[in-house]
C-alpha cells in the first residue's frame, strides 16, 4: 500500500503555528494518532486536487476554517511529501485493503513548480521548504526554483527510499532509509 502524507506547518509573524495534515493511510488513525493532532483530510478525501486546492486556497466557502491553510506573505511553510513515487511522480491515495480502490492522482515536478510559483504570486508564503521523501525524490525538484523556495529530497534519480520507524502516536514513519544509510 501507499501512504501519502502532507504536513504543512505555517509560522507567521502574527499567526499561531498551524499544523495541517493531509493523510492517506491504511492504519487506524482514531486508535493510534496523538489526540493533539487534528487530521484535516483522510482516506478517500486525499487526492492531488485536494493537495493543490489546499495550497492555492481554492476550497468551497462552506468548508470549515480548520481544513484551510491560513498563510500569507509573512508565512514560512514546510511541505513534507512522503509516500510512493518514482522518476518525476508522486502518487496520492492508497490501495484500500478491502475495495482495492487505487489512485487519486500523481504530482510531477512541473505541477509542483507551477503551484509553488502561483502560491508566491498569490502571497501564500514568504518562504517555503519542500521536503520530499519517496523513491527518486530528487526528480520532483523543479528545474527552475520558485522564489524563496528550498527543496530537499531523500533519494536521487534511480535510488529507492524506504520508510523506517513507524510511530503510532503520530501515525507516521519517523525516519527514512537515506538517514539510516548515511548516519548509522
Amino acid at each position: 500500500t501507499c501512504n501519502a502524507m502532507l504536513r504543512i506547518i505555517t509560522m507567521g509573524k502574527f499567526m499561531k503555528t498551524q499544523l495541517t495534515a493531509v493523510v492517506g493511510h491504511e492504519y487506524p488513525f482514531s486508535e493510534t494518532r496523538s489526540k493533539d493532532l487534528f487530521i484535516d483530510y483522510l482516506g478517500e478525501d486525499v487526492s492531488l486536487s485536494t493537495f493543490l486546492n489546499v495550497l492555492l486556497n481554492k476550497l468551497p466557502s462552506s468548508l470549515s476554517s480548520k481544513r484551510r491553510l491560513h498563510s500569507n506573505e509573512n508565512s514560512t511553510l514546510l511541505i513534507f511529501l512522503n509516500g510512493h513515487g518514482g522518476e518525476d511522480f508522486f502518487k496520492f491515495g492508497y490501495i484500500h485493503p478491502i475495495s482495492l480502490k487505487l489512485g487519486k492522482g500523481e504530482l510531477n515536478s512541473h505541477i509542483l513548480q507551477n503551484v509553488i510559483f502561483y502560491m508566491f504570486k498569490m502571497k501564500r508564503y514568504g518562504q517555503v521548504m519542500i521536503m520530499i521523501d519517496t523513491c527518486q525524490a530528487s526528480s520532483l525538484i523543479p528545474k527552475t526554483l520558485p522564489p524563496y523556495s528550498s527543496f530537499i529530497a531523500s533519494s536521487s534519480i534511480g535510488e529507492e527510499s524506504y520508510s523506517h520507524g513507524f510511530d503510532y502516536n503520530v501515525s507516521f514513519f519517523l525516519i527514512c532509509s537515506f538517514i539510516v544509510r548515511n548516519t548509522y
